[in-house]
């Protein structure tokens, strides 16, 4: 009998083990992480990114970043901006293919007249002219949605030269070095120590999560073009609004290094425009195109980088920078690396 005891002790206290290992809590704060364990002779580093302008900041708020990034072998990074890594000849995408998923402007002389009202006719004309860019964009007749995207780039254009001017006179000069977005920041400073750089995605993967992404869209016809460009005049400053209150909440949450609510936020990015009678989102049925774009964007890249990851930091001791939301989560980095063994840990805490 007791061996027999002995034996159920033993695989309760393994079922034990196992139940305190799937429930430990998620990580929720902190973007930099020391990689150690599962018989690393050297300890990598994890640095989640912010991939908009304003990042850097938070280089001056860890106190050990230097040090660390000196001590590190290689650089791993989502994408190689100076080096591509190209595993074999990319095919070329005619724009037949790049527009695959919206039908053709019917002839070369089509106009909008029969598919917008008078009202709206008045409005598009005095957006159009009232910029020489949007002028003369107006007689080559764009689509709907080419059409909109020059509006939203004279727009942003707009903005962009007031807040310089703003910007210029209130506030001193500062690093310009450190004005760029962080990632590249980051492979800069790599290249300038001579540090093995590593893409974890190379271009034809980035082109293939880009072809799977629209594949989860349907085909637009021209009444849902119109619809959204007219949509976009009409609330262009509301929807502005809302987009720099998101990435003001957005640059907040990263430099307060929580890493779960810039998950969160980055898979709620649609509700920034979810305004009622929004034609864009009843044209990708409400959240589960986004809900499917998130898992591509987020899950599936987390997956293939964990294929890859291992091996590296196994090579040699390595500083792997990718954008925060991909830190936390179950399907996080972090957790991921838990997991398979390895002890990951915030560097604040562990250097203390």
């Amino acid at each position: 009998m007791k061996p027999y005891l002995l034996f159920l002790i033993l695989l309760l206290f393994s079922v034990f083990s196992c139940t305190i290992k799937q429930h430990e809590p998620l990580p929720t704060h902190g973007m930099l992480w020391e990689i150690t364990g599962n018989k690393l002779k050297t300890p990598s580093y994890l640095f989640g990114t912010y991939h908009l302008q304003g990042g850097t900041q938070i280089l001056d708020s860890i106190k050990f970043f230097d040090s660390i990034f000196d001590s590190s072998d290689q650089f791993l990074c989502e994408f190689n901006y100076r080096k591509p890594n190209i595993q074999k000849p990319i095919e070329k995408i005619t724009s037949k293919k790049t527009d695959n998923r919206l039908k053709p402007w019917p002839t070369a002389d089509s106009t909008y007249e029969n598919l917008i009202s008078i009202r709206e006719k008045k409005l598009l004309d005095s957006t159009l002219y009232s910029d020489k860019f949007l002028t003369y964009i107006k007689k080559l007749n764009l689509r709907p949605l080419r059409l909109l995207s020059c509006i939203k780039l004279s727009y942003s254009k707009s903005n962009k030269n007031t807040l310089q001017k703003t910007a210029e006179e209130s506030k001193p000069e500062k690093d310009s070095t450190k004005s760029i977005m962080l990632d590249l920041y980051l492979q800069n400073l790599a290249e300038k120590r001579n540090m093995n750089i590593v893409g974890l995605e190379s271009v034809e993967e980035i082109q293939k999560n880009k072809k799977s992404i629209f594949s989860q869209v349907p085909q637009l016809s021209y009444r849902t073009e119109v619809d959204i460009l007219m949509f976009y005049i009409e609330n262009h400053a509301t929807l502005d609004s809302l987009n720099k209150e998101f990435a003001k909440n957005a640059l907040s949450a990263y430099l307060k290094q929580d890493i779960s609510l810039c998950l969160s936020l980055s898979t709620q990015q649609t509700k920034v425009s979810n305004m009622k009678n929004n034609p864009i989102h009843l044209y990708l049925g409400n959240e589960k195109f986004y809900e499917k774009r998130d898992i591509l964007i987020i899950n599936e890249r987390n997956n293939n980088w964990m294929k890859k990851i291992p091996d590296l930091i196994t090579e040699k001791s390595s500083f792997i920078a990718v954008g925060a939301a991909h830190l936390a989560g179950e399907n996080g980095l972090i957790n991921q690396l838990r997991e398979l063994g390895y002890i990951v840990v915030p560097v604040q805490d562990n250097k203390k």
